[in-house]
């Protein structure tokens, strides 16, 4: 499926953006454009003091470089354009062209006065005093904490809706959202839960592991991958396929244990946890088509892999970033 294209590194940034056949990343301390089918490199900025660039994004016509409490834009030559100071959450930007913007804190109450911030138009647009964490998926904002998924609106804040839960000390993850009904993990009680988006009703819910599952909003179903596979469907939880064989999985160098793997069409593209092997698994045959090993390395499930332009990236431990060309793209 993937033929290996190209490496770069070592001390490759996780944050790097591919547009256009071509990437933007930061290697050492310098931002580079490289272009990934030759891998030459087109444009590089140094820096004389160190950078830290944990996400590289696109926001109209600037690369907007985030680091900590400051957004860096620059122009498509890497000349600094201006320059956002703020603390803000977690590296993330929503909907493309909002952040939000962390203002007041208490840590010893957990209460946080956040700024819902358009980027495009360097204004705030709303203000929440609160102690829960933000969940995002599209348009479809949420605040939860172990007592609470809450709804709010994207445009001012206010709360749409909100759904009692029981999840001990931990905050429940969202793991997306397709065709209305949002998917979350109670991690503490080992339980899945589908809520209606438009009510905050739960739809149904089932015991399972929350780590390792993928939404695939195209089919409606939901992936679940870490070490054995099974596919349930979004709209009712009950299980449609599995492949439930871990001498399989073992013999094969593959037993991931990646939440954030990349589904491209029919396969899932996931890596095993210890060792350097990344390999394409049929959702429909229950087999790898695609096996690779990248030799003295690790592929650790904090670093990403993407999928875009046909080119598969993958970030190893010692971050060097190997990209693979897709064959007959």
């Amino acid at each position: 499926m993937f033929l290996m294209n190209s490496d770069l590194g070592p001390i490759v940034n996780r944050g790097f953006l591919i547009e256009n056949g071509r990437i933007y990343c930061q290697i050492n301390n310098s931002l580079k454009k490289i272009e990934l089918l030759t891998s030459n490199l087109i444009k590089e900025n140094s820096f004389e003091e160190k950078i830290d660039f944990q996400r590289i994004e696109r926001l109209n016509t600037y690369l907007a470089c985030f680091t900590t409490g400051q957004i860096s834009f620059f122009d498509d030559n890497f000349i600094l354009k201006k320059i956002f100071e703020s603390e803000y959450y977690e590296y993330q930007l929503f909907a493309e062209f909002f952040i939000i913007r962390i203002i007041k804190s208490n840590y010893v109450e957990n209460i946080h006065n956040l700024v819902f911030h358009d980027l495009r138009e360097g204004i705030d647009l709303w203000e929440i005093e609160t102690n829960e964490q933000i969940k995002f998926h599209s348009d479809f904002l949420f605040f939860v904490s172990p007592k609470v998924i809450r709804m709010r609106d994207f445009n001012n804040g206010e709360s749409i809706w909100h759904l009692e839960i029981e999840n001990a000390l931990l905050f429940p993850e969202l793991i997306g959202v397709s065709n209305k009904i949002a998917i979350f993990g109670l991690q503490k009680v080992d339980r899945l839960i589908a809520v209606n988006v438009d009510t905050g009703k739960v739809i149904w819910e089932k015991r399972a592991i929350t780590s390792g599952k993928l939404i695939d909003c195209e089919k409606g179903v939901l992936h679940s991958f870490l070490v054995n596979y099974t596919q349930l469907s979004i709209e009712t939880g009950d299980e449609i396929s599995s492949c439930v064989n871990r001498d399989y999985f073992e013999t094969s160098g593959i037993e991931t244990n990646r939440s954030n793997f990349v589904l491209i069409g029919d396969h899932i593209i996931t890596t095993d946890g210890k060792r350097g092997n990344i390999g394409a698994f049929n959702t429909i045959t229950l087999k790898f088509d695609w096996l690779y090993t990248i030799e003295g390395v690790s592929l650790p499930a904090v670093f990403p892999v993407v999928y875009q332009d046909g080119y598969l990236c993958v970030l190893d431990n010692k971050q060097t970033l190997h990209i693979f060309e897709k064959e007959n793209y």
